[in-house]
């Protein structure tokens, strides 16, 4: 078999360069003996998250099983499931582990973890998914461009990726993502604002969006872009 390319750097939403370059390396070693295939298929390729477990017990050894749900990448990095029309899932709600993933070699996946799957199928438990890794959450560095109010003292933020060359900051993409602060989810109340800052008894405080060019640490998980820094205020005394 002819060696697969390795790769130093990019990425297609949460599939890294690294999480390839573990596929290639697994697929040259041969992943799973091909002895143990029935007639091939041709192999697909699935992007999805864990929905439920199962644990299979069979004489002495047991399997741990996973159901799963297909997500599909969008062109602007982040990730959705599929359309009810189209989706590709372990089974229906009556049979969730009708094709389960499994894991090569020792691995404990929980629910909601995001995973490359490789569809095939097996003499002893017929199609199947190799889970060939673990996804996991993906973070970035981006620069607040601007926002938008939601309810609740909160907004909704758009921001473009940014990296460092040479101690300066530079723009590595031209399309804003979306992004939410984590510090905006309490709420103000009486004299605590903000992550708990107590303001003064005969001071009114108004909670303000985080300023335009903030650089800002973000982890793209369940679906969204999310940072935690704390808002800053505007006060007026009585």
């Amino acid at each position: 078999m002819a060696n697969f390319p390795r790769f130093t750097r990019g990425n297609i939403g949460n599939l890294q360069w690294f999480h390839m370059n573990g596929l290639f390396d697994a697929i040259e070693r041969g992943g799973v003996p091909m002895s143990r295939y029935t007639e091939p298929r041709a192999s697909e390729f699935v992007y999805a998250f864990i929905t439920g477990t199962q644990l299979v017990t069979t004489g002495q050894t047991s399997q741990r099983r996973y159901a799963w749900k297909e997500i599909r990448l969008l062109s602007d990095g982040t990730a959705e499931l599929n359309p009810s029309d189209t989706v590709r899932t372990s089974g229906p709600q009556t049979d969730p582990f009708s094709v389960p993933a499994i894991a090569i070699g020792p691995a404990d996946y929980q629910v909601g973890a995001q995973v490359l799957l490789r569809l095939e199928a097996f003499k002893d438990i017929g199609r199947c998914a190799l889970i060939i890794s673990n996804v996991g959450a993906k973070t970035g560095m981006f620069r607040i461009t601007g926002n938008q109010p939601l309810v609740g003292g909160r907004w909704k933020y758009t921001g473009i990726p940014m990296g460092v060359e040479l101690d300066s900051w530079v723009q590595r993409d031209t399309e804003p993502y979306t992004l939410y602060n984590g510090c905006e989810n309490p709420t103000d109340a009486g004299n605590v604002i903000g992550v708990g800052t107590v303001k003064p008894n005969n001071a009114t405080a108004v909670r303000q969006p985080i300023r335009n060019e903030t650089i800002v640490h973000a982890t793209y998980v369940d679906f969204a872009w999310t940072f935690s820094v704390p808002n800053g205020y505007s006060f007026a005394c009585a």
